[in-house]
């Protein structure tokens, strides 16, 4: 959350899951870290005002020297936490990160509450960083708390709940058929710019000339390490857009735009919400199949899955260079998207997480 002097603002998806909280009960007390000297994007909404929020010190981090600052800001986080917790009927933690390590230290000792863990990562990734993986184990064996992970895995116990991620309102589950049938195509890439994140691969697209023909436009949307370097590449290349970090209503409007979203993703991520926010504005992903991305990204149907038999670029051409209806893959979209609104989530909490 950030202050800067006014009122307590927090990350566009949070705010909006408090408000569907403040349907579901009486009161909400938010912990949660304070980014107000900290540089974070531009996607804050107001927390109600109505809600008390308890700002404490960022923790977490990967170097040796953040860890341990974080030893004493984390007792404070105990501390609040543990005058919080015997006032609460529910608590709702969201991770994997290290608050979220605190409070699953402090689940034992109060099993008579309901605990909701929310694993917001690649619940199968294979190798996950320490501390994540400390908590994916305790979340299965927390029998006494509730879990809820993106994707269905058959093989997890019955605590843990397979949850959309929401991000659409219910007035707008309507899916804007405007992919065009021929190129050239308006390209989007949206999200980090990382390695990782496979933005370079995106890139690639305009170095083969075979797939760069088909190309009339690749707008790319986000911060991060590579920004420089997609900067360059934009004062280099006509067909390159650099937004950059923008505000929400910019990153909908080029959707709207654009005719296939491209994310190449290898981060340990769960579900993108990106990719549901771009279905809804006819924009087709064609995306990787990590984590539960392949579980709604059917491809062909609603999507273009690319499971790295051939180079990112490679597969682009394949799929381009086909015949097919995107009216028709729109229809399949318009069956999946309500899954991710917020009134599907809201009705997930009460049948699932309060009515056991």
């Amino acid at each position: 959350m950030q202050s800067n002097n006014g009122p307590w603002r927090g990350f566009n998806s949070v705010v909006l899951e408090l408000e569907i909280f403040k349907k579901i009960f009486k009161k909400i007390t938010w912990i949660g870290s304070d980014y107000s000297l900290a540089k974070v994007d531009n996607a804050l909404l107001a927390v109600p005002s109505d809600i008390p929020c308890i700002a404490l010190p960022v923790i977490g981090g990967k170097s040796l020297w953040k860890k341990l600052t974080s030893i004493p800001k984390g007792l404070l986080y105990a501390y609040h936490m543990l005058k919080e917790l015997p006032k609460a009927d529910i608590i709702h933690v969201r991770g994997p990160n290290a608050v979220m390590f605190i409070a699953m230290l402090m689940a034992p000792f109060f099993k008579k509450k309901k605990w909701w863990f929310k694993y917001a990562n690649n619940w199968v990734d294979p190798k996950p960083p320490l501390f994540w993986g400390i908590q994916k184990r305790l979340m299965r064996y927390y029998t006494f708390s509730v879990g809820t992970v993106n994707g269905r895995w058959d093989s997890e116990p019955n605590h843990i709940l397979s949850f959309e991620n929401p991000c659409l309102q219910t007035a707008e589950m309507e899916v804007n058929n405007n992919t065009k049938q021929i190129a050239p195509y308006h390209f989007l890439y949206v999200g980090r710019l990382t390695n990782a994140k496979g933005v370079e691969q995106v890139l690639e697209i305009l170095e083969n000339s075979k797939i760069e023909k088909l190309v009339s436009q690749l707008t790319i949307i986000g911060d991060g390490p590579l920004k420089q370097k997609i900067k360059e590449k934009a004062t280099l290349h006509k067909k390159v857009h650099f937004l950059g970090s923008t505000e929400k209503k910019v990153v909908v409007e080029t959707m709207k735009k654009a005719d296939f979203l491209l994310l190449p993703t290898r981060s340990s991520e769960g579900f993108p919400k990106v990719i549901a926010e771009a279905w809804k504005e006819g924009c087709i992903p064609i995306v990787s199949d990590v984590s539960s991305i392949g579980q709604y990204v059917i491809d062909n149907e609603t999507g273009f899955l690319w499971e790295g038999k051939l180079t990112f670029h490679e597969f682009v051409y394949s799929k381009l260079s086909e015949r097919t209806d995107y009216s028709m893959m729109n229809e399949h979209i318009q069956n999946v998207i309500p899954r991710f609104t917020y009134e599907h989530y809201e009705q997930q909490i009460r049948e699932r997480i309060l009515s056991n």
